[in-house]
């Protein structure tokens, strides 16, 4: 991976409700809804490009997923795919068996489910991790 991004609409605040993705805002000091999540990562040159995930978008706010894969050489398309929010909330909801386990769809839905929590705890780290810092600066800036 090489870039996240995040976006959310600082008027639409979050309860926290279940399911929500939800995030901590170091400005507006309060928890705030998701509406777009983005990830980019880089081609691996010893593997067939067109397999490859360029860039995964999880726009909550459509209840999409958008997978953009890499342009193989030669070519000027690219493959890509879209799947429902609500699928992989559906299918992942635990309530699962062995033979979803073996169905390349239900696989497919969790691989996306995994890189949309994945996602979101990313972003909330790095959110974390720049409130620490922020604060390591002023107490060393004030001598606290």
């Amino acid at each position: 991976m090489i870039y996240r991004s995040v976006t959310f609409d600082p008027n639409m605040r979050s309860t926290g409700a279940s399911g929500s993705f939800i995030l901590h805002d170091n400005h507006l000091k309060t928890m705030v809804s998701i509406k777009k999540m983005t990830q980019k990562f880089s081609l691996n040159p010893l593997e067939d490009a067109e397999r490859q995930i360029k860039r995964t978008e999880f726009n909550l706010e459509k209840g999409r997923v958008y997978l953009y894969y890499h342009f193989r050489e030669g070519k000027v398309t690219a493959n890509q795919q879209q799947y429902k929010t609500e699928d992989l909330l559906e299918h992942n909801k635990g309530d699962t068996n062995e033979k979803n386990d073996e169905d390349p769809r239900s696989q497919i839905l969790k691989k996306i489910y995994d890189m949309q929590s994945g996602c979101h705890d990313g972003i909330k780290n790095a959110e974390k991790q720049s409130q620490e810092e922020l604060n390591t600066r002023l107490e060393m800036i004030h001598g606290i």
